[in-house]
């Protein structure tokens, strides 16, 4: 179902069918096209864990959404072009790889994750397809070029695991894989509903922050006329009306392990709760959470908290105590990462293949110099009621 909208953004209830403007609550069925404009923005929700966002000029085609164990979704979805973000939170025996999107020739196959996926344009000849894991890991492989998505099976073709705090590029027609980059742990927080309106002091400036937007760490958050959720790394804020926090961020690098990111909310108003990957706080003015990288969460006093963030020197005999010289909060490491960033041997499981539906017709595929290319129909003519551009 549609869980927020900014903006324009359309819904065929399948390719080719008459698109009609996405409201908060509309139902999405199986073969599905959304499509946000150049100003739009949607949170698309798939049961109670999935949450998908698409950023501007994006198009998603929901290719699978059937179940095929009790209480659990098999769910495939066709990035065609644009950027989205999957965030995927689940624990115990929810924690199967029954969620894939592909985008080009790569497939992206997850069991509770958190990461961006970027397609090229449709029939682009050289674009290439971004996949980035904030958390988790993702499984990436390639599509055969006469694989059908409507009988997909996720788990034949993703076989290696992506692991947090790297991204990977892949060629858009051939599905070639290249090394995997470190990349700079993501630090924000990103509004992701709510009916409240939330204002963020950033740098001494204060801006009206919209769904799909992100709070940088230092920002001080206001949340009026309603209640708002903001969603980062291991990190969830759901803010009551009336209510203001502060949020805060802290690099480490970790032997062996990399860089670790420890956040910290202090609520200065009102009242909020911290999600940490299933472990919740109710936070009231002047107390405080303090997340670490493994997703442990430890309630505490504003001060306390601001302990954490700025430990004390130990002071040295005879000298006065002094901050130590800054370091830098990320090692870089040389591009082309290779085998360290795959999570070693593991593999996923197969999905079980699922019978073709009868009432679903798949995007027509063009070939255009050995590309195939989803094309949804009517791509390339006006949206008829899209704005106008300024």
């Amino acid at each position: 179902m549609v869980e927020t909208v900014v903006g324009t953004v359309t819904v065929e209830a399948r390719p080719g069918a008459k698109k009609v403007l996405a409201t908060v609550g509309m139902g999405l069925p199986e073969g599905a096209m959304v499509t946000t404009g150049r100003n739009g923005r949607v949170f698309i929700r798939f049961g109670t864990t999935d949450l998908v966002r698409l950023k501007e000029d994006s198009q998603i085609w929901i290719a699978q959404l059937r179940g095929w164990k009790p209480t659990r979704t098999s769910t495939l979805l066709q990035l065609v072009t644009g950027t989205m973000r999957a965030m995927l939170n689940r624990t115990g025996a929810e924690k199967v790889q029954n969620f894939g999107i592909v985008a080009g020739s790569t497939v992206c196959a997850v069991k509770g994750t958190m990461f961006d996926m970027l397609a090229p344009a449709p029939g682009a000849i050289a674009g290439k397809v971004e996949v980035r894991c904030d958390d988790g890991g993702v499984g990436v492989g390639t599509v055969k070029a006469d694989d059908d998505l409507a009988t997909f099976s996720v788990g034949t073709a993703a076989t290696r695991v992506l692991k947090a705090g790297y991204s990977v590029s892949a060629s858009a027609v051939t599905g070639k894989i290249e090394l995997a980059r470190r990349v700079p742990p993501r630090t924000t927080l990103e509004v992701v509903g709510g009916t409240g309106r939330v204002t963020a002091v950033v740098a001494g400036r204060t801006v009206e922050v919209q769904p799909g937007d992100e709070v940088p760490a230092g920002a001080k958050v206001t949340v009026t006329g309603g209640s708002a959720v903001l969603a980062g790394t291991k990190t969830a804020v759901q803010a009551a009306d009336g209510t203001s926090f502060a949020y805060e961020a802290k690099t480490q690098e970790v032997k062996g392990v990399g860089p670790v990111v420890t956040s910290v909310v202090t609520v200065t108003a009102g009242s909020a709760v911290v999600d940490a990957g299933g472990r919740t706080a109710t936070l009231g003015a002047g107390s405080a959470a303090v997340v670490n990288g493994a997703g442990a969460m430890t309630p505490m006093t504003a001060a306390q908290a601001a302990a954490v963030l700025n430990p004390p020197a130990a002071p040295i005999a005879g000298k006065p105590a002094t901050a130590p010289a800054a370091k830098p909060a990320v090692v870089e490491e040389p591009a082309g990462m290779g085998e360290s960033a795959y999570a070693a041997d593991e593999v996923l499981p197969e999905l079980p293949a699922l019978p073709p539906t009868s009432d679903v017709t798949p995007p027509p595929t063009t070939n255009t110099q050995d590309t195939q290319t989803v094309t949804p129909p009517g791509q390339g003519e006006e949206n008829p009621i899209s704005p106008s551009q300024p």
